[in-house]
């Protein structure tokens, strides 16, 4: 489901954060957004409001667990590359 926020995830991002880490009441944190919402985009109209509001039910609604070896993944081999290369040493070399 599309909800016409275009790249802006920011609030939806925020209340899958609160929605999965328990650092507060869900409860509390989905008021206190919902709240942010309407001081933030009140004055954008209710449309924009409600477009937001829906973003935040969309993505409570929608939130999946993901499943993952977790022997497999602590296991990953974190090393950052050395060869990290510019674009124009990329340029260059593809040249």
């Amino acid at each position: 489901m599309k909800v016409g926020l275009k790249k802006r995830i920011n609030s939806i991002m925020t209340i899958a954060f609160y929605k999965l880490s328990g650092v507060i009441q869900f409860e509390e944190a989905e008021k206190m957004l919902k709240a942010d919402v309407k001081k933030l985009y009140g004055d954008k109209g209710d449309e924009v409001v409600k477009m937001n509001m829906d973003a935040l039910e969309h993505a409570i609604e929608n939130l999946v667990e993901v499943k993952y070896n977790k022997e497999k993944w602590a296991a990953f081999d974190d090393t950052p590359i050395q060869s990290i290369k510019t674009g124009i040493q990329f340029i260059d070399e593809v040249h």
